[in-house]
C-alpha cells in the first residue's frame, strides 16, 4: 500500500490537536470530557472525577461545568485530545500554581494538583459572563489550556453554525 496517512480533524470549528506521549507525561493523563478524539498503541480511556481529588463534593456534583467529570488516559501510546481556540502547554515547576477558569482547562498529568473552588460570588459568575469555578494547578507537572471552551463557544453559534451576531 505504500505511505499510508490518516486525516483527523476536531469536532467543531477552531479546534486544535494535541498529541500526547502517554509515556512522557507519566503514563496517566485527564483531559475534559468529550475531548478524547483517538489513539495509537497501549491506551486505556476511562472515567474519572475531578471532586475525588477531595474537593466540594455535592456542590461540584450537582454543577454543570466540563471539568467536573474528565477523560483518564492511561498507557504507554500516543493519544490525541482537542481544545478550542488558542491552546496553549504549560509546564509547571515544584512549588509554581496557576489560577485558571475552570473551564479553560483541557487537560494535565497526573503529577498535577488539580483543586476546584467555587468562586466569591455567584452572582459574578452570572452576570459577569465568569465560570462558576475557577482551578488551581500546582506543579510539578503539564498542563493544557484553551482559549474558548465549548460552553462559551456554543452561545454564540446558530444551529447551522453561522455566528450569531
Amino acid at each position: 500500500f505504500g505511505d499510508m496517512y490518516i486525516a483527523l480533524a476536531g469536532r467543531r470549528e477552531g479546534d486544535k490537536i494535541i498529541v500526547l506521549d502517554l509515556s512522557e507525561m507519566g503514563g496517566e493523563f485527564l483531559c475534559a470530557r468529550d475531548s478524547y478524539l483517538c489513539s495509537k498503541g497501549e491506551v486505556d480511556i476511562g472515567a474519572a472525577s475531578t471532586f475525588m481529588r477531595g474537593q466540594m463534593g455535592l456542590r461540584l456534583f450537582l454543577s454543570n461545568q466540563n471539568t467536573i467529570f474528565m477523560q483518564k488516559l492511561t498507557g504507554t501510546g500516543i493519544a490525541c485530545i482537542s481544545g478550542n481556540g488558542t491552546v496553549i502547554r504549560q509546564d509547571l515547576q515544584e512549588g509554581q500554581e496557576m489560577v485558571v477558569d475552570a473551564r479553560a482547562v483541557v487537560g494535565f498529568s497526573n503529577t498535577i494538583n488539580y483543586q476546584l473552588r467555587m468562586m466569591s460570588s455567584p452572582l459574578a459568575a452570572v452576570f459577569g459572563g465568569e465560570g462558576l469555578f475557577f482551578a488551581r494547578l500546582s506543579g510539578p507537572g503539564t498542563f493544557f489550556l484553551q482559549s474558548l471552551p465549548a460552553a462559551r463557544q456554543g452561545d454564540g453559534l446558530s444551529e447551522q453554525g453561522e455566528v450569531a451576531v
